[in-house]
């Protein structure tokens, strides 16, 4: 993300999750810590404010992630649980 290339030249940016973040979605972990939440918010931001595409790979694969996902704008979920995406994308969760 802190490239000075044109976003043509790099549209997608994919990075290591575990890089950045310290929660791995485990139920004693509860939810995504708000410091980590607006880190999240603030890397997807600052992806689409230079007209990128964000993917985080290595997320945990948990719904408790693919909403934080979804709620910050995420451009992909990264995820080895495709029926159980679908279903939280189409239960409306």
């Amino acid at each position: 993300l802190d490239a000075q290339d044109s976003s043509h030249l790099i549209p997608l940016v994919s990075d290591n999750w575990m890089l950045h973040f310290k929660w791995r979605g485990k139920p004693e972990e509860g939810s995504l810590p708000d410091a980590e939440r607006t880190r999240l918010q603030e890397l997807i931001g600052k992806a689409h404010a230079r007209g990128q595409r964000l993917r985080l790979w290595g997320t945990p694969d948990v719904p408790a992630m693919w909403k934080e996902l979804r709620d910050a704008g995420a451009d992909f979920i990264n995820t080895d649980k495709l029926p159980e995406l679908r279903g939280f994308l189409t239960d409306g969760r």
